[in-house]
């Protein structure tokens, strides 16, 4: 069996600028439970995960299929995915 690899570490700089979805936007899905909050922090800041980044990537093709935030809560609650 081989070890399990760490998940990549990224700023919400490096999420904002891979997805397309500004910083404050992220911290606003973040605000209303769509988002996950950071799952930690170091000297470089504050410290989000691929799971991070699928999700905002999954919000924004959601919001081009005109899905509404209550909706996405739906859903998201739904997948078993929501954290508290």
């Amino acid at each position: 069996m081989s070890p399990s690899r760490p998940s990549p570490i990224y700023t919400i700089e490096n999420i904002s600028s891979e997805t397309g979805v500004s910083v404050r936007t992220i911290y606003q899905w973040t605000s209303i439970g769509l988002v996950q909050k950071a799952c930690g922090f170091t000297r470089g800041g504050i410290n989000y995960t691929e799971d991070h980044m699928r999700r905002v990537r999954m919000i924004k093709e959601w919001l081009e299929s005109r899905i509404t935030l209550e909706e996405m809560a739906e859903r998201i609650e739904i997948l078993g995915e929501a954290k508290a």
